[in-house]
């Protein structure tokens, strides 16, 4: 049985932040659970844009914006922007629970 988006996704990055010659992996994992409006909002984020800012460049209401971004959120076990921004940009991962 194949773990869900979020186990599979905090399972990636734990092993990545225990080994980080693991992080393509870790992000290849990411990639295939957020993707289309989810993996096009992180990463609009991630470049600095607030939800609202994001919401205008992708031509969303900012209520689609902000159910990607808590749906982001879920699939990549963070929990606040900035989490996020790290994770995108390949640097230290959140802290994650065994």
């Amino acid at each position: 049985m194949e773990p869900s988006a979020p186990e599979a996704v905090q399972d990636a990055l734990h092993v990545a932040s225990l080994d980080p010659t693991r992080w393509s992996e870790a992000l290849s994992v990411l990639a295939r659970f957020a993707a289309g409006d989810d993996a096009r909002l992180a990463t609009a984020i991630a470049s600095g844009n607030t939800p609202d800012e994001a919401a205008a460049l992708l031509r969303m209401t900012v209520g689609t914006a902000r159910t990607h971004l808590k749906r982001v959120f879920y699939k990549t076990a963070t929990t606040r922007q900035a989490e996020l921004v790290r994770l995108v940009l390949g640097e230290i991962p959140p802290t994650l629970e065994p």
